[in-house]
């Protein structure tokens, strides 16, 4: 397979760490046999417009979609930084997508699976239940500091483990998205 040099984007580094996020998000459903429900994409900072395209996007292919903002030039640094972006886009594949933007990855201790904290302390959070959808609901607790730095260290070990990956980039509307081969093959094979 060709490697394609796409300018000013590390697109081996955006999907390691796309992939580090995927498996740490899904460590239940996994460990259950189940696949995430929500397809993993990740990339450079989305404008609205984007976001409208991609929101599009969802309800057209009837998926929902988690989207990792990040520097997609510095994608590791951007991990050690915790200068990580996620939106969410739930869709009812008919008409309509819910995107939740602005979201942050969360755990609560090491033992815990991580969350996805929307909107701070007003906000809301996502996880990923053991069938591999996405639960939501309102924050009841502010969360603390410390646990995005333990999501961000739970992400790198997860990075350090050999794995195999292959990135695809593909663009919708203006916005260059990155996301792994095992995600193309799930979507492919309409899982």
């Amino acid at each position: 397979m060709q490697d394609l040099k796409i300018p000013n984007i590390d697109q081996h580094g955006v999907n390691s760490v796309l992939c580090a996020i995927e498996a740490e998000l899904a460590a239940r459903p996994v460990k259950k046999g189940n696949k995430p429900d929500a397809i993993l994409m990740g990339g450079g900072r989305l404008c609205s417009n984007d976001v409208r395209e991609l929101a599009h996007f969802a309800c057209r292919k009837n998926w929902n979609i988690l989207y990792a903002a990040m520097d997609e030039i510095k994608p590791l640094e951007a991990l050690a930084s915790g200068d990580l972006e996620f939106s969410y886009f739930s869709t009812d594949g008919v008409s309509e997508t819910a995107v939740l933007t602005k979201g942050k990855i969360w755990k609560r201790d090491r033992q815990s699976h991580a969350r996805l904290i929307f909107g701070g302390k007003e906000g809301c959070e996502i996880w990923m239940k053991a069938s591999g959808s996405f639960a939501v609901r309102d924050l009841k607790a502010a969360p603390s500091d410390q646990g995005f730095h333990l999501s961000r260290a739970s992400i790198k070990d997860r990075m350090d483990r050999p794995r195999r990956m292959a990135p695809v980039v593909t663009s919708i509307g203006q916005a260059l998205l990155v996301y792994d081969m095992m995600t193309l093959l799930r979507l492919t094979n309409g899982e």
